[in-house]
């Protein structure tokens, strides 16, 4: 672990639990964000192959050829020059993942968003545009299928692959804010009710909302009642103080 990091996981140990600093009750606290991040990269895993599965029926409905996602004309342009570097990455990522792609046919778009990361895969998401007439049309399918609100998900699935990096970067979760604030959830309202909005604890139920209906209040159950072992650790991930590191 780096000193950097070290040093996060002491002062916010000494500001939270309010009394002089203890070895055991720091490596405590450490062993628990790491369980937590086994714990959350799981579900990330179940909810990147949920996204990828919706992201291929969803083209396949609404495209008009296998071929229209090479098709500048399908995207929407979100800033300058945005569709021209989304296209340039998503040529890169297949290629990266695929070294013999010179010798083998037109890859299937299902072969494609295999090769996406789950940043890429979001891009794709919220840019492509099937139906000029509704330009939100194809995240909006996405969208329903999850049962999650339309208006909060383009920004919420922002804030998911922020958390998703920062777990496989093995970033500190405990007691740290999140950068990308997700908007809280009605079907969790009253759980979130105290919990801070760039908490630990939003952060993992917004996670919970894109598993879809079947899985969500299970996620979110399982992570209430892990953090729920430890009081401190608790503070840490629905809470954020003022003097945090």
């Amino acid at each position: 672990m780096s000193a950097e990091r070290l040093d996060g996981y002491i002062g916010n140990y000494v500001v939270l639990s309010q009394e002089p600093y203890q070895s055991a009750g720091l490596a405590r606290i450490i062993d628990l964000d790491i369980q937590c991040a086994q714990l959350v990269f799981g579900r990330l895993m179940q909810v990147e192959l949920l996204l990828r599965r919706l992201t291929v029926e969803s083209y396949e409905r609404l495209s008009q050829t296998p071929y229209d996602y090479l098709n500048p004309h399908y995207y929407l342009e979100t800033s300058p020059g945005s569709v021209t570097r989304l296209l340039e990455d998503l040529d890169e990522q297949y290629r990266r993942t695929n070294p013999h792609h010179r010798e083998a046919p037109m890859p299937s778009f299902e072969q494609v968003v295999d090769s996406f990361s789950l940043g890429l895969l979001s891009r794709f998401i919220t840019q492509y545009r099937p139906d000029a007439q509704d330009p939100i049309l194809f995240w909006k399918t996405i969208a329903h299928e999850l049962e999650i609100p339309v208006p909060a998900f383009e920004s919420n699935l922002k804030s998911l692959t922020v958390f998703r990096n920062r777990v496989a970067h093995h970033d500190r979760l405990w007691a740290s804010t999140s950068p990308e604030a997700a908007r809280k959830a009605r079907l969790f309202a009253k759980r979130l009710r105290s919990s801070h909005p760039r908490s630990l604890h939003v952060a993992v139920l917004n996670l919970a909302l894109f598993l879809g209906p079947g899985e969500r209040e299970e996620c979110a159950r399982e992570f209430e009642n892990f953090i729920a072992q430890d009081e401190l650790y608790y503070i840490g991930a629905t809470t954020l103080h003022t003097n945090l590191h």
